[in-house]
């Protein structure tokens, strides 16, 4: 092999280990967002919450009082 051959080689290797890392911290800074504080995804955070509040809490505007008709 020539000269030439071995840059191309090695220049190509040290690209595809850049995009590489690229691509591993692109993965890892997305998937780190869709993870909430207890470690689950946040959407299994959010029916776990809503699972554990009272639908009271939840909805006190979807159960009209006697005293206010118009709500």
């Amino acid at each position: 092999m020539n000269t030439n051959a071995i840059v191309l080689i090695i220049v190509t290797a040290i690209a595809a280990l850049v995009l590489v890392g690229m691509l591993v911290g692109v993965v890892f800074k997305t998937r780190s967002r869709k993870r909430g504080a207890a470690g689950g995804s946040i959407s299994e955070e959010i029916e776990a919450a809503a699972r554990e509040t009272p639908r009271a809490v939840i909805t006190p505007h979807q159960h009209p009082s006697p005293d206010h008709p118009n709500e």
